[in-house]
């Protein structure tokens, strides 16, 4: 009796856990258990309401009494049926005990009755989640289930769930190009932060290393391009892409060459007017190196189309000549050596 009544206790403190109260629930599940638990709510519903004849448990009475008593309360009226000291307390037993009991009464909906090791209920439907990843310096192609494509770029992650046929969303971290499968009954989505591109049999690619900036281009089909925040959804057709930035109020559209932005899933290092941050970061990842940067950080924006698996050494010379930089490599250590601009 005491450990029912120190457990019983906690739980109407609320000072169980949630792992504790599904413990609790366990326990009244088991048969030899039941009449002691009845004994000891017996007991308490004689302390605490003040009454001496037997206990009788009546559930559609008991909640007809909390409705009763919370519009009583809006017309901030006085209790009659029970002493204005006594009534609150009582109502929170009152409630409490509703809630045990239904538990109680109703634990099949928790437990696998008959079982000796009753699996608790899934928060979610019973699936694993596939993760695809790549390193920096390293891309990878994909095939997917339903036969589609994913080209993943380096220093980037997809996963997606097993029952990938009747669910095909993909989450992606970095930059992938897609060769989407068509299935009229079973749309492709992609989620990138907060940005969702959705499609049915098309090609497109995503950028979205950082979730702030996403940008995406589509080279056949059609796609929508939409923002969970704003609810902006935009359509896309070949030859145009999509910018999002945390920055801009709304997503804003623009052209593009259909062929260039799979250009590096064939191994050409494609850059059009690159802010040489960005440029750093693209480089680290293409290469897998680490570039330190010695002297102020250019404002020039950096163009250019270097050949399939072109060396690093080639693309620094050739960039180096065109922002005013020096450079030196050591195995994964690249220092650049930035020229300080006479005015």
């Amino acid at each position: 009796m005491n450990i029912f009544r120190e457990k019983w206790k906690s739980f109407h403190e609320g000072r169980l856990s949630k792992e504790e109260v599904l413990d609790l629930l366990r326990e009244l599940n088991e048969e030899d258990t039941e009449k002691l638990f009845e004994e000891y709510l017996r007991n308490s519903w004689n302390e605490e309401s003040g009454k001496e004849d037997s206990f009788k448990w009546d559930g559609s009475e008991v909640f007809k009494r909390i409705v009763d008593k919370k519009a009583e309360k809006k017309r901030k009226t006085k209790v009659l049926d029970y002493p204005a000291k006594t009534y609150p307390r009582t109502l929170r037993w009152v409630a409490a005990i509703f809630l045990i009991i239904f538990s109680w009464q109703y634990g099949k909906v928790i437990f696998n009755q008959g079982s000796s090791n009753p699996p608790l209920l899934e928060e979610e439907p019973a699936f694993n989640w596939v993760t695809k990843s790549n390193p920096n310096g390293r891309k990878s192609k994909i095939l997917l289930p339903d036969s589609s494509v994913i080209y993943l770029n380096a220093g980037s992650q997809v996963r997606y769930r097993n029952d990938f046929t009747s669910f095909r969303k993909v989450w992606l971290e970095g930059e992938a190009f897609f060769e989407v499968a068509k299935d009229s009954l079973h749309p492709f989505s992609v989620q990138t932060g907060r940005i969702l591109t959705t499609a049915l049999g098309t090609s497109f690619n995503i950028n979205a290393y950082d979730n702030n900036k996403v940008n995406v281009g589509l080279a056949s089909g059609l796609i929508s391009v939409t923002d969970s925040v704003t609810r902006q959804d935009i359509q896309l057709q070949p030859g145009e892409g999509a910018y999002f930035s945390t920055r801009l109020p709304a997503i804003t559209k623009h052209t593009i060459d259909p062929e260039k932005i799979s250009w590096w899933k064939d191994g050409i290092l494609y850059l059009e007017k690159i802010q040489f941050e960005d440029l750093i970061g693209i480089l680290e990842k293409w290469y897998g190196v680490e570039i330190e940067v010695r002297g102020p950080i250019p404002d020039d924006r950096c163009s250019g189309t270097f050949k399939k698996n072109e060396f690093l050494s080639n693309v620094l010379k050739v960039l180096g000549h065109s922002v005013g930089f020096s450079y030196s490599i050591d195995g994964r250590n690249v220092i650049i050596n930035v020229k300080t601009k006479i005015e």
